[in-house]
């Protein structure tokens, strides 16, 4: 700056083509050697320096324009993912609220499938009391027919002795014939002895008819007991059927009791893992509301990065104007004249200056 503020003391060159002259009014002559060289190698120094500031102030201005077009891509970038993060949370979100519904629609599974289990509990209860009754009920059954099969062992016995009993009677009837044939014999001897021999007869037949009667009623109790027995058989084998379906269905309430709590199970680490979801993904959400905030302030801190650059390359180009422009600045020293001023020695007074700065 200092060498700009001398080059502008500097006035433009004579017309002779010296690069520097001096005049005064109708003297003329040569500058001391000294001084010209003097200058000479400040006008050098200068376009140097010129031509140095010329240079760094265009490689700024390249540099401010990669920074620049940084800063746009910086802020495009910047931008992009602003946008990409308030999409990815609002997908989120969406995400969060469809899991609460899961974690809730999951709970309230949770809820059915543990009716479900009580429900089977008190099922598998009363299947345990039916089993109990059933088993005591076919207990009574067995106890029955084995009652029922003594009982037609007693009538087959008695039927046996209904038999031995007619074998009496008609024994009897046989004997009673006999003492009257013996009493016929015997003549009037005999009578007494047919009277008793009649009443036996008649004994005798009364007995069998009683025991024919008795054998009816025994064949009648035989059949009703083989009946009895066999309709106990019938409902001991319905009644080991139906204990058997019991069973059955019992098991199969147990198999649903242990699928119930399965299931609970399942879908309460199911509500618990929806319950974790949620939490990350609110910890997610946040997050990425906190990255949201910082790519808008890296958004605003870039573009006012942008901004800065912008001046800076609009005073690199000023300063490139200024530096690379052919300038010339003329300023008029005042002539001493020797006449006017008798103290000044000859030769001194020196004509103005021009020197044409060119980087």
């Amino acid at each position: 700056i200092d060498e700009m503020a001398a080059m502008r003391s500097l006035s433009p060159p004579s017309r002779g083509g010296d690069p520097v002259a001096h005049t005064t009014g109708s003297e003329s002559g040569r500058v001391p050697e000294a001084d010209m060289l003097t200058l000479r190698v400040e006008h050098e120094s200068t376009l140097s320096h010129l031509e140095d500031i010329y240079e760094a102030v265009r490689e700024i201005t390249e540099a401010a324009e990669v920074l620049s077009e940084s800063s746009r891509r910086m802020a495009d970038g910047a931008s992009d993912q602003t946008g990409t993060v308030t999409r990815t949370t609002n997908t989120v979100e969406a995400l969060s609220d469809r899991i609460d519904r899961i974690s809730e629609n999951a709970e309230e599974a949770a809820d059915a499938t543990e009716g479900t289990r009580q429900q089977a509990m008190r099922g598998l209860e009363q299947i345990q009391g039916i089993i109990e009754g059933m088993d005591r009920l076919r207990s009574q059954v067995e106890a029955n027919a084995r009652k029922a099969r003594r009982l037609g062992e007693r009538s087959v016995e008695i039927g046996s002795i209904v038999e031995l009993i007619g074998e009496i009677s008609n024994r009897t009837d046989m004997l009673a014939l006999n003492a009257t044939i013996e009493s016929v014999r015997a003549g009037d001897h005999g009578r007494g002895f047919a009277v008793v021999a009649e009443e036996i007869r008649k004994l005798a037949e009364r007995t069998a008819a009683a025991t024919r009667e008795i054998g009816t009623l025994v064949e009648a109790i035989q059949a009703d007991t083989h009946e009895s027995i066999r309709a106990l058989a019938d409902e001991e084998a319905q009644m080991d059927q139906e204990t058997q379906r019991v069973h059955e269905a019992g098991s199969a309430l147990e198999r649903i009791n242990r699928m119930a709590e399965d299931s609970a199970r399942l879908v309460d680490g199911i509500s618990h893992s929806a319950n974790d979801q949620v939490l990350a993904a609110r910890d997610l959400v946040a997050g990425m509301q906190r990255i949201s905030e910082v790519s808008r302030l890296i958004l605003g801190e870039t573009t006012q990065i942008r901004q800065e650059i912008r001046v800076l390359v609009s005073r690199c180009d000023r300063l490139r104007a200024l530096t690379g422009a052919r300038r010339r600045v003329p300023e008029t020293t005042p002539a001493a004249d020797t006449n006017g001023d008798p103290g000044r020695p000859p030769g001194r007074n020196r004509r103005p200056l021009a020197i044409e700065v060119t980087p």
